[in-house]
């Protein structure tokens, strides 16, 4: 006799948590294997040409996006089938059912082949591969910090999966909690928790929790791979690993991109922090504000550095002393 279905509520409170257990026990084994094999890794991921990392990268996760900028290359690949799906039905007169199944079809294979380059944009194989330090930048960062962290950038990264509705969400009433040692947790909705972020609906977060579970599967997975091999032989250690963490692994660079937060140390939000420079600045831009209301001096040197400067050399000298003055006259009163 079949046993009669979990309520509703605790498959999605058995689903958030599973994705948060699921991610914790893959960065203990991460966290684990950094710290006896350390060493190892960084060297034979580092020693490793692009195309040999590619190929890890892809063997970890063989959904992975081949190229970067993975949000635009998706979106333009699915403008381009379904563009191709209108012309096949202009093309054979099919009726609007066969369209409606042939549509379906063409929704399902695409969501099943691209789920995790939506919900991961940033892991694409040629990130991964050709800067070598971004991979251990992400290892270390993902197994040493809370998982809430990362929450504000995962929501962002999984923005398009969400409101585009790739992931396809699923629905609850409740909120999640995303802090502290309740994180993911499935709690009733409170307005001033979910105004502070303390919670987040139901249907954003468990893609957000999705995600960080895909995620840490891959990195686990891309470790065992790096790993996998000679490890008998292999010496135990991490100082050049705790040597990496010191540089910032080499201060990661590459293009202007939020692609490079997810290497990164995660943000820190200290509001207390955040206070005091606020309060600094303001005091600063009032002691400005009366120089140049009280100091005729303060007055000529604003205008002269205005006047040193190229702001603005289209006009002739005239207008360009009168523009500016207006300018600073304005930004004062």
């Amino acid at each position: 006799m079949r046993k009669p279905p979990p309520p509703l509520d605790a498959q999605a409170a058995a689903a958030t948590c599973g994705f948060v257990e699921s991610a914790k026990k893959d960065l203990s084994i991460v966290r684990q294997k950094i710290s006896t094999h350390g060493d190892v890794l960084q060297r034979r991921w580092v020693r490793r040409s692009d195309k040999e990392r590619a190929k890890i990268v892809l063997n970890a996760m063989p959904e992975a996006c081949l190229e970067n900028f993975a949000w635009a290359r998706m979106q333009n690949g699915l403008a381009r089938k379904f563009t191709a799906f209108l012309h096949d039905c202009g093309s054979k007169s099919m009726g609007r059912a066969k369209a409606a199944e042939k549509l379906q079809e063409l929704s399902s294979a695409y969501e099943h082949r691209s789920r995790k380059m939506y919900l991961l944009p940033y892991c694409d194989a040629q990130t991964l591969s050709e800067g070598p330090m971004a991979l251990l930048g992400l290892l270390h960062h993902r197994a040493n910090s809370d998982a809430a962290a990362w929450v504000t950038f995962d929501m962002e990264q999984t923005r398009l999966a969400f409101e585009g509705l790739i992931a396809r969400p699923s629905y609850n009433p409740h909120a999640v909690v995303m802090y502290g040692p309740h994180f993911g947790r499935l709690i009733p909705w409170n307005k001033q928790s979910a105004h502070q972020e303390d919670i987040i609906g139901y249907p954003r977060a468990v893609i957000i929790l999705e995600a960080q579970c895909v995620l840490t599967r891959f990195l686990r997975t891309i470790v065992d791979l790096i790993l996998k091999n000679g490890m008998d032989a292999a010496l135990p250690g991490r100082s050049q690993w705790d040597a990496l963490v010191a540089s910032e692994f080499h201060a990661i660079s590459g293009p202007l991109s939020r692609r490079l937060d997810a290497f990164n140390a995660p943000p820190q939000y200290d509001i207390e922090a955040i206070v005091r420079v606020l309060e600094e600045r303001h005091k600063a831009m009032l002691d400005e504000i009366e120089g140049l209301q009280t100091d005729p001096l303060y007055f000529r040197n604003h205008i002269q550095r205005f006047r040193d400067s190229t702001y603005d050399q289209t006009q002739k000298d005239d207008a360009r002393d009168i523009f500016i003055v207006c300018l600073t006259l304005g930004y004062i009163w």
